[in-house]
């Protein structure tokens, strides 16, 4: 068997070097064409890269925040930094061609650019803080220029569209919270000019003045009619006794001895009863004015001390609700101001979220092709290539020959 595989070794050999000068052939044919490829055809690559920290808010970091952390996948990272949106603009900023004079495919641009990312993080720290991100982006292209350009484009463009993104909830919140802490502060200052205004308009001291002023006199008046009443209905049972005597019998009987004792000792002046009676339809008349002037005043005064009781109990309740409002404003004003101060610190640390930490260079040799490498794996196709097509060649010869 081992004779039978050198024999077969052997002719393999013999085929070859009788056939040298096809895979000689071949072999240089393959080498020359990379080389004419490789140095003629192939464009010089070459690279840089630009490097973008994205630092969480300061209370993330201390983990007073652990719930609002702004740390994304990997995955998220990459598909921010390479989104169509933002190589549309780099694209239309740098108006990137391709090689038909056609505004360049995105896709195009995206296979020039590979992101990297790299999270670091404190050992020492909570597993609640937040980490800080490293993005790299590396450019490669035939244009040193052009590639520099893209780079730095691609980390202005990043910055500007993932600013509000990166950012806490507080600073996403601070447009929304100056515009109600503004609400509330015109609010504010609305009801309490309605309030001075009102207190201006109608003074509660005056108006209380007024109404005690209004009670004093109204209760005098009602003493005085009371007193009045009490004294008209004491004449008119007089009057009225003395014109039923009077009428019902005559001029010499007598009067009930009661009210001429009455009579006699009020009223000793009388010459007759005649002059009596008369005195006292004058009083009783006279009373009687009386006690209705004062019943139309006490009743114009009762009208006016309610009309004033119940205008100041408007004003009462109408100032207890300004006062409650007022009160409501001023703690919601407080608790809005706090928090404008505080998403207002997260604003300003949001513009430094995102900073730019290493600027693209233009490279000044290129990265590849590697020349030699293609020569050698061409050479070596190549050698196979020919050690085949000598074989291919000698089976052709034995067929013919047969």
């Amino acid at each position: 068997m081992e004779e039978e595989y050198e024999i077969d070794l052997r002719d393999y050999l013999e085929v070859l070097w009788k056939k040298k000068h096809i895979v000689i052939a071949v072999f240089l044919a393959a080498v020359f064409s990379s080389a004419i490829f490789s140095f003629f055809m192939l464009q010089n690559q070459y690279e840089t890269t630009t490097s973008v920290l994205i630092s969480p808010p300061i209370s993330e970091m201390l983990g007073e925040k652990a719930g609002e952390s702004t740390l994304f996948t990997p995955a998220i990272y990459e598909k921010l930094a390479l989104s169509n949106d933002l190589l549309v603009e780099i694209i239309d900023r740098l108006d990137l061609k391709s090689a038909d004079g056609r505004p360049l495919p995105p896709e195009a641009l995206r296979r020039q650019m590979e992101p990297k990312l790299e999270i670091f993080k404190d050992k020492r720290a909570s597993p609640t803080q937040a980490k800080t991100v490293l993005l790299t982006m590396k450019v490669r292209g035939s244009d040193p220029a052009t590639i520099k350009a893209i780079a730095d484009t691609w980390a202005e463009i990043f910055i500007e569209k993932n600013a509000d993104l990166f950012a806490s909830s507080t600073a996403q919140s601070y447009e929304f919270i100056a515009a109600r802490y503004e609400e509330v502060s015109e609010e504010l200052k609305e009801k309490e000019q309605q309030r001075l205004e009102l207190i201006k308009a109608n003074p509660t001291t005056t108006l209380e003045s007024e109404l005690a002023a209004l009670t004093a006199v109204y209760k005098n008046q009602l003493s005085q009619l009371h007193n009045k009443s009490a004294t008209l209905a004491a004449q008119e049972e007089k009057l009225s006794a003395l014109e039923k005597e009077l009428s019902g019998r005559s001029t010499s009987s007598k009067l009930d001895e009661s009210i001429l004792l009455q009579i006699a000792i009020e009223n000793k002046v009388y010459l007759s009863l005649e002059d009596y009676l008369a005195d006292i339809r004058v009083s009783v008349k006279t009373l009687r004015a009386s006690v209705a002037y004062l019943e139309e005043e006490t009743a114009q005064l009762k009208k006016e001390i309610d009309e004033k009781e119940a205008k100041l109990q408007e004003i009462k309740t109408t100032l207890q609700q300004l006062d409650r409002d007022i009160k409501t404003l001023e703690d919601t004003y407080s608790f809005l101001s706090q928090k404008l101060q505080e998403a207002r610190i997260a604003k300003e640390e949001q513009l430094k979220s995102l900073r730019i930490v290493e600027k693209a260079v233009e490279p000044r040799s290129p990265v590849g092709p590697n020349r030699l490498l293609n020569i050698a794996v061409a050479g070596v196709l190549g050698l196979f290539v020919g050690v085949f097509a000598a074989f291919f060649a000698h089976y052709i010869e034995e067929n013919g020959r047969k």
